[in-house]
C-alpha cells in the first residue's frame, strides 16, 4: 500500500516528502474503500460509499396446491414481488416447489423464492394469499366445502396475522365468500384489509364467453358478475357494454327470458364452466392464478383499480347483515377503499338479496354458526391460555425447587472442599475474639471462607486466640475440639 501510495502521489504530481507514512497509508485505505484502488482478486469495485436499497415487496402464499402454485408462478412472471414466500403443511412438497421455482427464477424478473412449513417465512408480508383448503370434488358445491375448510382456517389465519399484522389477506379457498367472513372474524383486521378473490374469475369467464358469442375480444367487453362466487351469482346484464354502447339498447331482451339470441345461457355457462374443468382435469388453477396476480398488482400500487372482489357489503343495497359478497370495488395499497355504487334493476337487486340469503343460511347451519362459533373459539382460546399459564407456573416452581436443591448440594460441596483445603493449603489464618470466637480467614479462597459459620461453633469453648496460625497448627487446633 505504501508503494502504491508513493507511485500514485508521484503520478498526480503531489509532494510526498512532507507526508508521514501513516498519513499516506490512511489515504490509500480511504481510496481503496472508495473504489479508486482495485484489489488483485476483487470481483466488484464499489463506487458508492452509502447504498440505500428500496423497500422490498413481499407476497406470501399459504397452500402450495395447484391454485397456490399458479398464483405464485403468475406473480413471478409479472415481476410483482421481490420476495415470494410459500408455506404448506407438507414440508417436502413446499421445499420441492421452492427449489423448482428458484432454479427457474433467473429467466424471469428477479424474485427471491423462500418457503417451508413454518409460518415465520411469511413475516412482514405486504399481501398474503390463502389458498389452503380441501379440494372441491366432482359434483360438490362450493358451499359444501365450508365445513372442511373452516377447520383448516382456524389454524392458518392466527399464524398469518401473528407474523404479518399489517398485511392484506386475500382468500382464494372455496367457498371464498364464507371463508372471507371467517378470516375477517378470526384475524381481527379491518374489513378493508380482508378480501376474497370473489367473482374476478366469474367476470372473466363472463366476458370471454360473451366475446366468443359476439366475435369480440374479451378485454373489449365490460361486464360484471356480482354476489356469490358460485351457483347463486348475479349477472348484471343491464350494465354490459362494448365501446360505450350498452348491449341492452341493442338487444331489448338482453339476458332475459324470451331472448332470441339466448344470451341468458351465457351466465349458465359461466357457472358450469368450473364444474366442467374439474370434470376434465380435476381442478382449476391457471385462470384463478392469473386473476390473483392481477389483483396483487392492484394491491401493491395506488392506481385505484376497479375489480370485483369479495368484501363486507353490510349497509349496501338494503343488506343489513355482515355478509361478504363480490361487488366492483376500488382496490389499492390500502385494500378495498370503496365500493362502486352500481345502478341495479329490481330483478338484479332481488337476485343479489337471494345470493346474500343463501350465504347466510349456509353460515347458520355450519358448525361455526356465526357468533356462537366465534364465542366458542373465544372460550377455547381462553382455556388454552389458562392451561399454558398453569404449565408455565408449574415449570417455574419446578425450576425454583431444583435451584434450591442444587444450591444446597453446592453449599455442602464448598464446605467439604474448604475443610479439605485446611489440611492442604499452606497459608496463615488469623483468629480474634469478640465475646465469642469467630474465624476470620485471610488470604484464603472464597470456598474456604464458607467455613466461618461452621468454625464459629468452636467459640462456645470461650477460648480466646489472638495470633497467627499455620495450617498444621490450625488443624491441631480443630482436632482438640
Amino acid at each position: 500500500l505504501l508503494t502504491c501510495s508513493h507511485a500514485l502521489f508521484k503520478w498526480t504530481n503531489f509532494n510526498t516528502f512532507n507526508l508521514e507514512n501513516q498519513t499516506i497509508f490512511d489515504l490509500v485505505v480511504i481510496w481503496y474503500r472508495s473504489g479508486y484502488i482495485m484489489a488483485e482478486h476483487s470481483i466488484l469495485v464499489p463506487l458508492a460509499s452509502h447504498v440505500h436499497s428500496k423497500p422490498k415487496t413481499k407476497v406470501s402464499i399459504v397452500g402450495v396446491g395447484s391454485v397456490g402454485m399458479a398464483i405464485g408462478f403468475s406473480i413471478m412472471t409479472k415481476g410483482l414481488a421481490s420476495i415470494l414466500a410459500l408455506v404448506d403443511f407438507n414440508e417436502d412438497k413446499v421445499k420441492g416447489e421452492v427449489l423448482d421455482m428458484q432454479h427457474g427464477s433467473q429467466f424471469l424478473h428477479t424474485c427471491n423464492v423462500i418457503g417451508g412449513k413454518d409460518y415465520s417465512y411469511t413475516s412482514h408480508s405486504d399481501v398474503v394469499f390463502i389458498a389452503a383448503g380441501a379440494r372441491q370434488v366432482v359434483g360438490e358445491s362450493r358451499l359444501n366445502l365450508v365445513q372442511r375448510n373452516v377447520d383448516i382456517f382456524k389454524t392458518v389465519i392466527p399464524e398469518v396475522v401473528k407474523y404479518s399484522p399489517d398485511c392484506i389477506i386475500v382468500v382464494v379457498s372455496n367457498p371464498v365468500d364464507i371463508l372471507t367472513y371467517v378470516t375477517w372474524k378470526l384475524s381481527g383486521l379491518p374489513r378493508n384489509r380482508v378480501i376474497g378473490s370473489g367473482t374476478i374469475l366469474d367476470s372473466a369467464r363472463f366476458r370471454h364467453i360473451l366475446g366468443q358469442k359476439l366475435d369480440l375480444a374479451a378485454s373489449s367487453i365490460h361486464g360484471y358478475i356480482i354476489g356469490e362466487h358460485g351457483d347463486s351469482s348475479v349477472a348484471v346484464w343491464s350494465r354490459v357494454s362494448v365501446g360505450g354502447v350498452n348491449l341492452s339498447t341493442v338487444y331489448p331482451k338482453f339476458g332475459e327470458d324470451g331472448d332470441p339470441n339466448n344470451f341468458k345461457a351465457v351466465h349458465k355457462d359461466v357457472i358450469d364452466s368450473a364444474y366442467e374443468i374439474i370434470r376434465l382435469k380435476g381442478y382449476t388453477s391457471w385462470a384463478i392464478g392469473l386473476c390473483c396476480a392481477n389483483l396483487c398488482a392492484a394491491l401493491l400500487s395506488d392506481r385505484n383499480v376497479v375489480i370485483p372482489v369479495t368484501t363486507n357489503v353490510a349497509g349496501l343495497y338494503g343488506i343489513k347483515e355482515d355478509v361478504f359478497l363480490s361487488m366492483p370495488c376500488v382496490v389499492n395499497a390500502s385494500g378495498v377503499t370503496s365500493v362502486v355504487n352500481m345502478s341495479l334493476t329490481d330483478s338484479e337487486k332481488a337476485k343479489l338479496h337471494q345470493s346474500a340469503k343463501t350465504l347466510l343460511e349456509t353460515t347458520s347451519v355450519c358448525c361455526f354458526s356465526k357468533d356462537a362459533y366465534f364465542q366458542l373459539q373465544h372460550w377455547n382460546n381462553t382455556l388454552v391460555l389458562a392451561i399454558s399459564s398453569f404449565r408455565m407456573s408449574f415449570r417455574l416452581l419446578t425450576h425454583v425447587f431444583l435451584s434450591i436443591v442444587l444450591a444446597f448440594y453446592a453449599h455442602l460441596c464448598l464446605l467439604f472442599v474448604g475443610y479439605i483445603a485446611l489440611y492442604i493449603l499452606p497459608f496463615p489464618c488469623y483468629f480474634h475474639s469478640l465475646g465469642q470466637m469467630h474465624l476470620t480467614l485471610t488470604c484464603m479462597p472464597k470456598g474456604v471462607a464458607r467455613l466461618a459459620p461452621f468454625c464459629a461453633r468452636i467459640g462456645q469453648k470461650k477460648r480466646e486466640v489472638d495470633r497467627v496460625y499455620t495450617t498444621k497448627e490450625l488443624v491441631r487446633f480443630f482436632d482438640s475440639y
